[in-house]
């Protein structure tokens, strides 16, 4: 259904204008070099995205991603290998004796520019060796570069996010870099922009460090995060706000002729299931006429977190406090703008959208036709993850730049679900230049950190818990390292969790292609389909299951150590995941449970146990009277005894005692004397 238009708000009366022009881009002009200034300004002024990429541009990742992968997807167990820790091009000497070690993690021709520097354990120092420098020029510590607590090296350009260690600082170099470190004990990605031959750039200097584009940099998105104000708007921009009630099968449609940009987009959702209805929304832009849309989403997931909108910022998406999701991706357009919200759910629901255009020509040098803003969605429910898998989040034709993408994940399990790494193949390339070395080191965090965090470029805006069970939310914006193709870009995460399960992945891809480009993204399907899945609640392995390691806080040991410890790193074998850990203990030290039976009578003592290398023996016994034979907890790997009948015993009403007698190791054991105990059944 069709709905008019309502504007409530027009700033600045400029319809006719914007209807009259017909440029997208300014005059052309003589372009300054590629300095640290005009990289910095490139982080905010995002009109230069929209340019079509020039022949020979390219994103390179270096990363210390295990080389076995090499062999190809021919070979399942070397394409998903995990050795990613400390892995270099080469190891060579260096320092004014030519004895000095030195492990080079990038290496390449210009003109360039380093973008961005991540590490999960950043350690020692790195070196920049510029234009075929025999000595390196700067040295920095890698903590401080990427710690974010040291100026200028400071937020929002680096920052330690949920563990992650992130640099966006560029390095601009005219004819060649090599990057080098102290150390070799680290995950590393390198990502760098490599411009046009041709290209001007000036080389990073130590006083590009002092440069007011520094000082101004955290003001500058700070306010790129907040929602235009009126006031402050350009002469040539336009605010528009309406607010509409979709029933079933309706849509609001807004249409817009002329040449623009339109520079934000936000949208509120009232609905009695709010979850549900930013599912059910479905918003479609189509620019200059065209039949197919370049932005094609639920609504909720256009903004970059789901499956609920939960409040965070970055320099391009966010969601504020109150529900309102934000997007200031910069969309040009030459002739019109049709933009349709549609519901498509079987629930009312009230949308307020916010659009703010611009009919100044882009801030942009390039005579050539602007690219168009893509935003598509795609989902896999069930998604089981053995055997293991590639997940396909943007496949598209060129030429175009990848800008970015969300990830939503339901997990069943508190197990991490993203030991997975990035590829990125671009055009005809036979191994994707960009291979990475973990989900969570793709955006920007590490060591499947559960802590929510944002930041200008990345952010986990969600993760339920606990660990990282239930649905987390990421994403990640590439705006000084977007990956320009040519022909064709496809950009995939490993599906690589440490359990064995089904999960569902759920995820936006955002691009900038030309009118007309093509891409391979499925038909979106019905509102129900797209529905986020339950998780259900934490439920021990059997329903009469007494959790060992929830009795710790009234259970006794006479030596050693009693804690709670995570299961989910050696399968799902465990009851909710977890066991008590009892560590420290010698022979002859015991270990005291309490019970309560309910109601006398005799019972079967059904008890699951933990083996490892480093268990001990153990003998039980029930108030004091020995029950079963000595169990030995020894096995070469850490796996689950299974459930284990000690016993049966009359048991009045009440409460009662299992202990546990440390005994020794068996011979083949590390001599460690550690007992892990899942949980206790009483079955009458």
């Amino acid at each position: 259904m069709r709905r008019p238009v309502r504007w409530v708000a027009i700033v600045v009366p400029l319809l006719a204008s914007a209807c009259e022009s017909s440029r997208l881009v300014a005059p052309e002009r003589v372009e300054r070099p590629f300095g640290v200034d005009r990289l910095l300004d490139g982080l905010v002024d995002l009109d230069w995205l929209a340019t079509p990429p020039p022949a020979g541009e390219r994103s390179i990742q270096f990363s210390s991603y295990d080389r076995a992968s090499e062999k190809g997807r021919g070979d399942p167990e070397a394409w998903f290998a995990n050795g990613d820790c400390g892995v270099f091009l080469r190891e060579e000497k260096g320092g004014p004796d030519g004895e000095r070690p030195e492990w080079v993690m990038a290496d390449v021709d210009g003109p360039g520019a380093v973008v961005r520097i991540w590490s999960a354990n950043p350690s020692g120092e790195l070196r920049f060796y510029f234009n075929g420098e025999s000595e390196a020029s700067y040295t920095v510590s890698f903590r401080d570069l990427c710690g974010g607590a040291k100026a200028p090296f400071v937020e929002p350009l680096c920052g330690v996010h949920s563990s992650g260690w992130n640099c966006y600082v560029p390095f601009p170099f005219a004819n060649h870099l090599k990057l080098t470190a102290t150390t070799h004990d680290f995950y590393y990605h390198v990502n760098v922009r490599r411009f046009a031959a041709g290209t001007a750039v000036t080389t990073f200097t130590p006083a590009d460090l002092g440069s007011p584009s520094f000082a101004q940099f955290a003001a500058r998105i700070d306010r790129a995060t907040r929602p235009p104000d009126p006031a402050a708007l350009p002469p040539t921009a336009i605010r528009a706000a309406w607010l509409v009630v979709l029933v079933s099968g309706e849509s609001d449609d807004v249409e817009c002729a002329g040449s623009a940009t339109l520079r934000w987009l936000a949208a509120h959702v009232d609905a009695a299931d709010l979850r549900a209805a930013l599912r059910d929304l479905r918003l479609t832009i189509a620019f200059d006429g065209e039949e197919h849309p370049s932005v094609d989403a639920p609504l909720g997931d256009l903004f970059g977190t789901a499956p609920d909108f939960t409040s965070y910022a970055t320099a391009l998406l966010g969601v504020t406090a109150d529900g309102t999701g934000w997007c200031r991706f910069p969309m040009p357009f030459a002739r019109s703008l049709h933009l349709r919200v549609t519901n498509e759910g079987g629930a009312p629901a009230t949308v307020r959208l916010t659009l703010v255009r611009e009919t100044a020509p882009l801030n942009t040098p390039s005579p050539l036709p602007p690219l168009r803003f893509h935003a598509k969605w795609r989902q896999a429910r069930d998604l089981k993850t053995q055997p293991r898998s590639d997940y396909v989040v943007l496949d598209a034709d060129g030429p175009g730049r990848f800008v970015g993408g969300a990830l939503m994940v339901r997990n069943p399990v508190k197990a991490w679900w993203g030991e997975g790494d990035e590829h990125a193949w671009v055009d005809d390339e036979t191994f994707p230049s960009t291979f990475g070395t973990g989900s969570e080191d793709y955006f920007g965090y590490a060591w499947c950190d559960p802590h929510p965090f944002q930041a200008a470029f990345h952010s986990q805006s969600r993760c339920d818990g606990p660990a990282n069970r239930g649905y987390t939310s990421v994403n990640r914006f590439e705006i000084g390292e977007s990956i320009p193709f040519a022909k064709r870009l496809r950009f995939e995460l490993e599906v690589w969790h440490w359990a064995s399960c089904a999960v569902d992945y759920a995820s936006m891809a955002y691009w900038y292609a030309p009118a007309g480009s093509s891409d391979r993204f499925e038909p979106m399907g019905g509102a129900a389909g797209r529905h986020a899945t339950a998780v259900a609640p934490l439920a021990g392995r059997f329903p009469d299951a007494i959790e060992a390691e929830r009795l710790i806080d009234r259970a006794k040991a006479s030596g050693g150590r009693l804690q709670t410890q995570e299961m989910t790193g050696f399968g799902n074998s465990w009851s909710v995941d977890e066991q008590l850990w009892w560590t420290g203990g010698k022979p002859g030290d015991r270990l005291d449970l309490p019970l309560t039976v309910e109601t006398a009578g005799d019972y079967a003592v059904h008890v699951q146990f933990t083996k490892a290398a480093d268990y001990g023996i153990v003998a039980a016994a029930l108030d004091g009277a020995p029950i079963g034979p000595e169990i030995d907890l020894y096995h070469a790997g850490v796996v689950a005894s299974g459930d284990l009948v000690l016993g049966t015993m009359q048991l009045a009403a009440g409460a009662h005692t299992l202990s546990f007698t440390l005994r020794g190791a068996n011979a083949a054991a590390i001599p460690a004397h550690m007992v892990g105990i899942d949980y206790v059944r009483l079955v009458r």
